[in-house]
């Protein structure tokens, strides 16, 4: 008699589109099988580009979600390391300025300090200053002067580089902080060409999770306990 109603239950299922398959429910697991949906790739795209790896978590393929995620959490790591190594170089040479030629500590912006790099002394760069003032107003004395008092460092802003290696040593840890900023850069470059890849890669799975969709087949399994579907890709 069971088998018999297994047969049954076979021929009915034979007849039955392949929806409706899909969505039969198992009499002996209680539990209905649904054919998965397919995956959005704008969305996975878009999953990539804000957080790396997570479209390739969408698209089904944990392995290249988790390369992705972790590369992303390096290079943000890098990107806040430098920054802060930066920043420490940066108080470095601020201070090394003002203990071994005077300047003002506290002072803050890099047009200053870009100065106190370049020239020896504050009086040399006035020097520049007036110069460059004669070549704008050439007939106007008046606003020479206040050009030079605008854009010229006089009062507690002057510094005086009375050593020659200090003034190479304090250019050096300049170019040693630059550098270090700029590699804080690169890793916002990498960041985005890490945007680029995952949205790449998760396009490519969520095909390759489509495909498999598309070529799933369904069938009958009859059991002496009762009758499963199954499914294969």
């Amino acid at each position: 008699m069971k088998y018999v109603i297994a047969s049954l239950f076979f021929l009915l299922a034979i007849s039955l589109s392949s929806k409706e398959i899909a969505e039969f429910e198992d009499p002996v697991l209680g539990s209905t099988f649904t054919k998965p949906p397919p995956k959005s790739m704008p969305k996975a795209m878009m999953f990539s580009l804000i957080v790396p790896g997570l479209g390739d978590f969408y698209a089904g393929n944990k392995g290249t979600g988790k390369v992705l995620m972790g590369t992303e959490i390096a290079i943000w790591l890098g990107y806040y390391g430098f920054q802060y190594y930066g920043n420490i170089q940066k108080d470095n040479y601020m201070l090394f300025a003002f203990e071994s030629a005077g300047a003002n500590h506290s002072r803050k912006d890099e047009e200053y300090y870009d100065a106190v790099e370049v020239y020896q002394s504050s009086e040399e760069y006035n020097t520049y200053i007036w110069e460059d003032a004669r070549m704008l107003f050439p007939s106007d004395t008046d606003r020479q002067q206040q050009y030079v008092q605008e854009h010229g460092y006089f009062d507690s802003d002057t510094w005086h580089w009375t050593q020659d290696n200090k003034f190479r040593t304090y250019r050096k840890m300049r170019i040693a902080t630059r550098e270090t900023y700029q590699r804080a850069i690169f890793m916002t470059g990498f960041a985005i060409l890490n945007r680029l890849a995952g949205a790449v890669t998760s396009s490519r799975n969520v095909r390759r999770y489509n495909k498999r969709i598309e070529e799933m087949q369904w069938g009958i399994q009859v059991k002496p306990d009762g009758i499963g579907f199954t499914y294969k890709f």
